[in-house]
């Protein structure tokens, strides 16, 4: 006979634990191939979905991405944690066509090679 508090020789269900829920996320971030150009800042379009339905439609600026990323990366390293990568710099950006010509010519240049406007307006047209 056992005593209270004693362990008989039966297993317990702990060592065949049964299958976890697969995980269902409950929002859903989509970026759209909708890029504006306003003035100097590139803009994104995003659209949140939630329960599979559209929830928000939201316009970010690169800029937005860098600080959120920074953030994001910089604080306290949360374990299982999935990041994804920032969308990447738009070839349409003022900035990035200036280093991409001053690459091309040489750090010493004082020229810029000439973009592709009419290239660049269809695409935005698009």
């Amino acid at each position: 006979m056992l005593e209270e508090g004693s362990v008989s020789g039966a297993s317990s269900g702990a060592s065949s634990p049964e299958p976890e829920e697969p995980f269902i996320p409950k929002f859903k971030v989509q970026f759209s191939d909708n890029v504006n150009k306003d003035g100097d800042s590139v803009k994104f379009t995003l659209q949140v979905l939630q329960d599979g339905l559209m929830s928000h439609v939201l316009e970010r600026e690169f800029e937005d991405f860098e600080y959120l990323d920074h953030c994001v990366s910089t604080g306290q390293a949360s374990r299982g944690l999935i990041i994804p990568p920032i969308p990447q710099r738009s070839a349409i950006d003022p900035y990035n066509a200036e280093i991409q010509s001053k690459r091309l010519m040489g750090k010493g240049s004082k020229t810029l090679i000439a973009d592709e406007f009419h290239k660049d307006c269809q695409q935005l047209q698009k």
